[in-house]
């Protein structure tokens, strides 16, 4: 019994498992996101949306375990601002400020460039300057 368990932990060692399995994960998270753009092209909101919600789920998950890069910090930005401005276009306000929010806590200067609609920009200048101030 030892063997084998000896045998188990020299191949996770020597395959580097662990490692293996995130870069397989960020590759599924950047394909959600992919997905979720183009669903968002076609004007599909709900659909981007519900892509969008597992990528911010793995993304936060990974933050509060400090286990955050650089480039993951970049996709959970564009994660939170794609999905802010669907949930603006469906008309579902409440959401569409926590993601802005939540957007603006973790780069206070993001600039929106999913959306040139008016009314979305506003709307996220809005949700801005009540965590930030204005200028």
């Amino acid at each position: 019994m030892r063997a084998r368990l000896l045998a188990a932990a020299f191949l996770l060692l020597v395959l580097d498992l662990p490692g293996q399995v995130v870069v397989e994960e960020i590759g599924t998270l950047q394909d959600a996101f992919v997905k979720a753009e183009q669903s968002f092209q076609a004007f599909r909101f709900g659909d981007a949306v519900g892509e969008l919600v597992p990528v911010e789920a793995t993304l936060s998950r990974w933050e509060g375990a400090g286990r955050l890069t650089p480039s993951d910090e970049a996709l959970l930005q564009k994660t939170l601002e794609l999905r802010g401005v669907c949930l603006f276009n469906l008309g579902r306000l409440d959401e569409a400020r926590a993601d802005f929010s939540r957007l603006v806590q973790l780069r206070a200067d993001y600039p929106l460039s999913r959306s040139r609609a008016p009314k979305a920009v506003r709307f996220y200048e809005d949700s801005r300057s009540l965590l930030t101030g204005t200028v």
